[in-house]
């Protein structure tokens, strides 16, 4: 598995599962008064693996997730920075007013 590390998402992925068990076997021979022998057996088995076009559709998508994680950190910094200005512009506009009212 092979993860874009700012966004998180997978770009790559290979797998095999298997399911396997044993089950009983009688004896060949003498199948009533013979004793049970247990035999190992593969019930399930599959392999997955991203075809090539799944795995350029994915390094786009991770490219885009890049990019908005980058500029969710930049909105953030530039949201507080605006807060700042507009706080400090009512403040100078708030002194303003009140050396008016005074002075008239």
């Amino acid at each position: 598995m092979k993860i874009e590390p700012a966004s998180g998402v997978v770009v790559y992925f290979a797998s095999t599962t298997s399911r396997s068990g044993k089950i009983p076997v009688q004896d060949e021979l003498f199948p009533t008064t013979g004793a049970l022998t247990y035999k190992d057996v593969t019930f399930y088995e599959d392999s997955l693996t991203f075809t090539d076009e799944t795995v350029a559709e994915l390094v786009s998508q991770a490219k885009n997730a890049k990019t908005q994680v980058a500029l969710a950190k930049m909105l953030l910094w530039l949201s507080v920075g605006g807060g700042v200005v507009l706080v400090g512009v009512g403040v100078f506009l708030a002194r303003r007013r009140g050396q008016r009212s005074t002075a008239a």
